[in-house]
């Protein structure tokens, strides 16, 4: 749990300044943010796939589709980006 709040200490430093930030840097971040999704899609999508395992029961069907990963929606996340 410690080091789930570090991350999101640290990302939440990395927000502000990307904030303030150049456009260049901006947008070389967001690539560079889709590749890595792209690049680790594999692994999203098990983690994904455990995630709906253990928790998929107590969710409505609208729920869980919305939560279940797919390439199609990896791609589309990183296309988005």
């Amino acid at each position: 749990m410690a080091d789930l709040l570090e991350q999101a200490k640290s990302v939440k430093a990395a927000s502000r300044a990307l904030a303030v930030s150049s456009a260049a840097l901006r947008d070389q971040f967001l690539l560079e943010a889709a590749s890595s999704l792209e690049a680790h899609a594999s692994e999203i999508l098990e983690a994904n796939a455990k995630d709906l395992e253990q928790h998929g029961a107590s969710l409505s069907d609208a729920a869980r589709d919305r939560l279940t990963l797919t390439p199609a929606r990896v791609q589309g996340m990183a296309n988005g980006l």
